[in-house]
């Protein structure tokens, strides 16, 4: 199994470096551009599932990359429960599955 995990685009609030949480900001026209350019790289990538928070900046970002793509598309599912999610726990349950020591810098 393959997992791809896509950050949003640009917010406003990325713009000033504000930490966003929660709150609803939306993307700029540079985050659109990176969500469509996300699509494109990702283009020919066949998706089982499609997942979103639901947040309108991670909504969009996950409907341009799925309007790109080359393959019949899964229904995006939108929940809150992919809000600021970490993925520290599931990097380390890989790593540790497939044998791959992690080195930082």
């Amino acid at each position: 199994m393959k997992l791809y995990t896509v950050r949003h685009g640009q917010t406003i609030f990325n713009q000033l470096d504000k930490v966003q949480g929660w709150a609803d900001t939306p993307l700029t026209a540079q985050g659109e551009h990176d969500g469509k350019a996300a699509g494109e790289r990702l283009q020919n990538v066949r998706f089982d599932a499609a997942l979103s928070s639901d947040t309108s900046r991670a909504m969009h970002t996950a409907e341009f990359i799925l309007a790109e793509n080359q393959f019949d598309t899964p229904e995006l599912k939108v929940t809150a429960d992919w809000r600021n999610i970490s993925l520290v726990a599931l990097k380390a349950a890989a790593i540790m599955r497939c044998g791959v020591r992690l080195v930082t810098r």
